[in-house]
This record gives C-alpha cells, sequence and structure tokens, in this order.
C-alpha cells in the first residue's frame, strides 16, 4: 500500500462497504517484525486485521490489487460474495470491474518499466446477488450435460449480447431459467456499478429471443 501510495482510496473504497471508514493504514513493528493494518473510524476507534470479518479483508486486497498499476494479467475469484452483507453486494461488484479495467500509471516512466498486458478476471459463484449485478455480457452460466456415461459443462451466454451472436436459442440463456435462478436476488437493486447493462435487466426488458 506504501509502494502505490494509494491509502486515502482504499479507505473512500473500504467506506463503501464499512460507513464511517476515515483511514487504512500499515504500521510496522520492526521488534516483532512484522507489519499490521490499521483501520480507523469516525468514532476514533482502530481496528487491526484481526478485528476484520473475511469478507473485509477480502474487500481491502481487491482495493489494493484494484489501484495498484502493476497488476495485469489474469485473476481468478472464487465465490467474491463469502462475508459479504447481501446489501454491499454491488459495492463488490463494482470494484470487481475496477479491476479489470486498464492500469492508472502516475508518470511515463511508470508505464515503461510495468510489462503491461490487459487485465482478465473470472470469478464463479452461485449466488443469485452476484449474477444479478454482473454486466450482462460478462455472464456465461454452467449447465452440466450428460450423455452416454460422460459429464461436461455447457456454458451459455444470454441473448441480446455479443457472445450470444450466431447462436441458436437452445444454446442461450432462457427468461425462463434466468427467472428462476435470479429469485430472491432481484429483492436487491441497491445501485448500479456503471451505466452497463446488468443481468437482472434481462428481466424487465424484451433482450430474449423467443425460447424454442
Amino acid at each position: 500500500m506504501h509502494r502505490i501510495g494509494c491509502g486515502v482510496e482504499l479507505a473512500d473504497l473500504l467506506s463503501r462497504l464499512i460507513p464511517g471508514v476515515v483511514s487504512i493504514d500499515v504500521d510496522s513493528d520492526p521488534v516483532a517484525q512484522r507489519r499490521l493494518l490499521k483501520v480507523l473510524l469516525r468514532d476514533r476507534q482502530v481496528y487491526d486485521a484481526s478485528s476484520l470479518s473475511d469478507g473485509t479483508l477480502r474487500f481491502i486486497a481487491l482495493g489494493l490489487l484494484a489501484l495498484d498499476p502493476l497488476t495485469t494479467g489474469l485473476t481468478c475469484l472464487e465465490e467474491p460474495e463469502n462475508g459479504i452483507h447481501p446489501l454491499r453486494i454491488p459495492e463488490v461488484m463494482r470494484l470487481i470491474e475496477m479491476l479489470g479495467q486498464e492500469p492508472d500509471f502516475n508518470d511515463v516512466e511508470e508505464r515503461a518499466r510495468s510489462d503491461v498486458s490487459p487485465r482478465q478476471i473470472i470469478i464463479n459463484t452461485h449466488s443469485p446477488l452476484v449474477v444479478a449485478n454482473l454486466p450482462d455480457d460478462a455472464l456465461l452460466m454452467a449447465d452440466t450435460v450428460h450423455s452416454r456415461g460422460h459429464e461436461w459443462a455447457h456454458f451459455k451466454p444470454l441473448a441480446g449480447t455479443w457472445r450470444a451472436d450466431g447462436l441458436p436459442a437452445t444454446q442461450l440463456v432462457g427468461r425462463g431459467v434466468l427467472s428462476s435462478y435470479l429469485g430472491e436476488g432481484m429483492r436487491y437493486q441497491a445501485g448500479t456499478p456503471s451505466g452497463r447493462r446488468r443481468v437482472r435487466d434481462h428481466l424487465t426488458s424484451d433482450l430474449f429471443q423467443p425460447e424454442a
């Protein structure tokens, strides 16, 4: 965090998850030869990493990755919703989208020193809340196929996205399947991470091809 110089930006990101966050810093303990993460809240209470939830620590780690211009290439995340309150899921998804954006270099020399490659994020999830808040063209729904004693996964995109171009309706996620899967997830529509169309928008607009 000190190398990036992003303490203020990281505290701002964390305040979206935990209202009242004022600052976040890392103290060095030369005697114990360790560093301690500390979060200061508006009530002047200080919490170290051992007092923070797994979800909060994961959010901080994702924030650091997103703010670090040297973070490039592929990042894989398993069930990013773990430890996060349902109403904060949109903030987590906003952060994951931020992590997928091109790094913001402070100067030309920093860009020249970095072996820049495009960022790509792959997540897997079983959470309808995460799926509902995904950009619609980012979703691939796994459909387990059984045939002649074999089993494999067939990944289907949503109709109305570039991934669906040229595919028959049988290879797309239908409205009924999506509606059944999202279920209670449609209750939580707190904020939209960006102007991009969300998966949940497909249940309130005419984006589906007729189902076979």
